[in-house]
Order: structure tokens, then sequence, then C-alpha cells
């Protein structure tokens, strides 16, 4: 969050601690907000437009991570582009290596995590409260969608639709740009599933072809 401010972010969705195992408690909110007010009120980072501004390591770090992410623009161009490495496994392959390269990091402790790796505290975990879904949303929200439905103007929505398909058979290249059509839609209160529909009509469906 800090590092975020530093580098000149005009917003950060901070994750929770417990995330990682469901829809986050309203205390583990109200702790991932304080963070932020904290950083914001207390630190006096954002008094000023460029907290960094003048730092010759800071800008030394910004060109090399330039510098490595051309890298990997040009290893994927030499592939054939992103579609083929996607096709072939090699974005998999990379991201896997990544994961693994950096937990061997923190199993050697050639990487420091404080709680983690270094400074760990054993003690018994309080128990969590998973966040717990009615029972009832789901109908309601289904019950909302087709009401939804039955007092909109259809004849708009399915020719706002057929825009979104028309507009995504151009050829790349050409006006092709789906963003409008899509919002058109969405004025004409056509769902996400019909709009996600149209495209899959057109473009059809990715399915993972399990390399590694």
């Amino acid at each position: 969050c800090l590092a975020g401010a530093m580098g000149g972010i005009q917003l950060i969705g901070l994750r929770t601690m417990d995330e990682v195992f469901g829809i986050p408690t309203e205390k583990s909110e109200l702790i991932a907000i304080g963070t932020q007010h904290v950083i914001a009120y207390e630190t006096g980072v954002p008094d000023v437009a460029d907290p960094l501004g003048g730092s010759y390591y800071v800008e030394s770090l910004t060109n090399e991570f330039e510098a490595r992410v051309l890298a990997e623009l040009e290893r994927i161009e030499a592939e054939g582009g992103m579609v083929r490495a996607v096709e072939t496994g090699s974005i998999r392959r990379a991201i896997a290596q990544d994961a693994y390269d950096a937990q061997l990091a923190l199993e050697r402790g050639e990487k420091v995590k404080v709680g983690v790796n270094k400074f760990r505290i054993i003690e018994d975990e309080p128990p969590r409260r998973p966040y717990q879904l009615d029972p009832t949303e789901e109908g309601r929200r289904a019950d909302e969608v087709r009401a939804m439905r039955r007092e909109r103007d259809n004849a708009a929505a399915m020719a706002a639709l057929d825009e979104v398909r028309r507009v995504a058979r151009l050829p790349e290249g050409s006006d092709s740009n789906l963003m409008m059509p899509i919002i058109e839609a969405v004025r004409a209160y056509a769902t996400m599933g019909e709009i996600c529909g149209a495209l899959k009509d057109v473009f059809g469906e990715y399915a993972e072809r399990g390399r590694v």
C-alpha cells in the first residue's frame, strides 16, 4: 500500500487478511481500509506530487523493469504472438516456473518473508468465521433477472445484441471497437450472459488444451 502511494497511484484495492478463504469479513475489511487511512493521513506521502522524484535508485529499478518487460514481449512475439503462446502453453509454463522459483527462494531463505520463513510466530490460530452465503440469494437474483427481462424492450435488447455480433465480425483493424456496442447493449438491459453469448456466437469459446 505504501509502495503504491509513493508510486503515485490514484486508487488501490487492498486485499484483506482472510480473502484467500472466501468473501472477507467486516472486521478484515475495516482493517484493510484502516491501513489505507494510515498511509493517507499519517505518513504525509500524499502531501507531495512525487515522493520519490529524483531518486536515482528508483529510476534504475524502473529502467530495469522496462527492459525486462520489453524482453518478455519480444520473446512472445518471436513465438508467434500472445495467442500462439497461450495455445502452446508457453505462458502457463512461464507462470508456473516463476511460482516455483519464488517458492524455492522462500524455502531456501534466499528471499525473506516475515512471518513465513523468518520471525515466525507459532501459536494456535483463532477460529475463522467464513462468510455464510444466504441460501435464498440465488433465487432472488434469478427472479430479478426474469422480472427485468419481462419489463424491458426485448426488441431493443435483441437489436443491441445483434449489433454486438455485427461489430465482432468486422475484420481486425477496421472500425471494430466493441466498447460502444456493448455499452448500448447494457443500456438496453441485455444481461452479461447475453452479451457474452453474443460474443461466443462470433468468436467461439476457448477450450484449454491441457498442456504444461
